[in-house]
C-alpha cells in the first residue's frame, strides 16, 4: 500500500494516458 500511495502522485498524469490496472485499483481504495 505504501508502495502504491508514493507512485499514486507521480502516476497522476500518467493515469490520464495510461490508466493501469493499479491506478484503477487505487480509486477504489481512494
Amino acid at each position: 500500500d505504501m508502495i502504491d500511495r508514493e507512485i499514486q502522485p507521480k502516476r497522476a498524469g500518467v493515469e490520464c494516458a495510461k490508466p493501469d490496472p493499479i491506478e484503477r485499483r487505487s480509486a477504489l481504495y481512494t
